[in-house]
């Protein structure tokens, strides 16, 4: 029934097949079986028919339904478009709502990674930092030791000039004066010996005073070493006698012995030494016609050997630096040989004490 209705108006043949059509169409309805579009062309062919018979009641009603329908389509597309924006756009925001956590997830990676990494490298400058700590603590100690030894040992150079010039002076202007004595012509053989015998004496102590000084330095450099075996101790004793047996009978002095016999374990070089020493440091600073007792004690593997003597005694200072092994400088001049005692006593693992009170001065010696 689609067809132009100017045609129809003017072929009557068509008019009639079409008003026929019209009257069926209306009679059984067939408007509600057609979709939407093919009752929009069916609303706009009857409105073209009845415009051309010129039913005004027909033309506004399918013109109504025409519009109605035509508005009511495209509400709904509209309607359709408006939903497909609005998917398209919830579509839109999901997307870049998924789009922002991932970036978000993304920076949260970075960060922590980012957070870790500066963690690790402040682990790391610290673990540095601690250890660059210790390692400078650790310098400096060896350097403030090293500080100690140069000071220890500029002391000890600066002492030991001290006594050099000291012990040697003496004995050097001792024998000066005796050799001059000597080359004087119109002296009697009595005197001549008399001097010969001063002459060895100061000699005798040069010689001793230089023996101690170079066992002390082998002390410092470490060149002295304890080789240990089995000594007669009362033969130590008598061989150290021996040696000052002419400053004994000079001095007048009684040697009393209250020794029994003993075999030690020790080096006997070093032994000797300090007994030596001990035995000259009685001798020279004991009063004349006075004593020096030499005692030795044993109890079971125990041992302790003394010797005292009666005369000035030591000073309180030079005690104190002997007791704490430092080097001692007095006015008489024994003071390398108080270091000797002192050192050589530490080389053998022994002990000694030095009591000096009133008239009476005692070195003991102890396992």
């Amino acid at each position: 029934i689609l067809v132009d209705s100017s045609r129809t108006a003017k072929s009557p043949e068509l008019f009639s097949m079409l008003t026929d059509l019209v009257s069926k169409i209306s009679k059984e309805n067939i408007g509600s079986n057609l979709n939407s579009e093919e009752r929009l062309n069916l609303y706009s062919t009857l409105f073209d028919y009845y415009s051309t018979i010129g039913e005004k009641d027909s033309i506004i009603l399918y013109q109504t339904n025409y519009y109605l329908l035509k508005d009511s389509l495209v509400g709904l597309e509209t309607q359709n478009r408006l939903s497909e924006l609005l998917e398209i756009h919830e579509s839109n925001k999901k997307e870049k709502t998924i789009r922002t956590q991932a970036e978000q997830i993304i920076n949260y990676s970075d960060l922590l990674l980012l957070s870790g990494a500066m963690i690790v490298v402040i682990l790391l400058f610290a673990i540095y930092m601690i250890f660059n700590n210790r390692k400078m603590r650790k310098l400096n100690v060896e350097i403030s030791e090293l500080n100690s030894q140069l000071t220890e040992s500029t002391r000890n150079k600066e002492q030991l000039f001290s006594y050099i010039a000291h012990d040697l002076r003496g004995p050097l202007m001792t024998s000066n004066s005796v050799i001059n004595m000597l080359r004087n012509a119109t002296l009697s053989a009595e005197k001549m010996k008399e001097y010969l015998v001063q002459l060895g004496k100061t000699i005798h102590k040069s010689e001793m005073f230089t023996e101690n000084l170079i066992h002390w330095a082998k002390t410092k450099t470490g060149t002295i070493k304890s080789i240990k075996k089995q000594v007669d101790l009362e033969q130590i004793i008598s061989e150290s006698l021996n040696q000052f047996e002419y400053d004994i009978a000079n001095k007048s002095l009684k040697i009393v012995k209250n020794i029994s016999p003993l075999t030690i374990e020790t080096d006997p070089i070093l032994f000797q030494a300090v007994v030596n020493n001990i035995v000259q440091n009685a001798v020279r600073y004991g009063d004349k016609n006075s004593e020096i007792n030499i005692v030795i004690k044993q109890e079971n593997s125990n041992w302790d050997l003394s010797v005292a003597n009666t005369g000035k005694p030591i000073s309180k200072d030079t005690i104190s630096k002997f007791n704490n092994a430092e080097l001692i400088h007095n006015e008489t001049g024994n003071g390398i040989g108080l270091t000797i005692i002192k050192n050589y006593v530490e080389l053998l693992e022994l002990s000694i004490s030095l009591n000096s009170e009133s008239q009476a001065t005692t070195f003991t010696i102890s396992n």
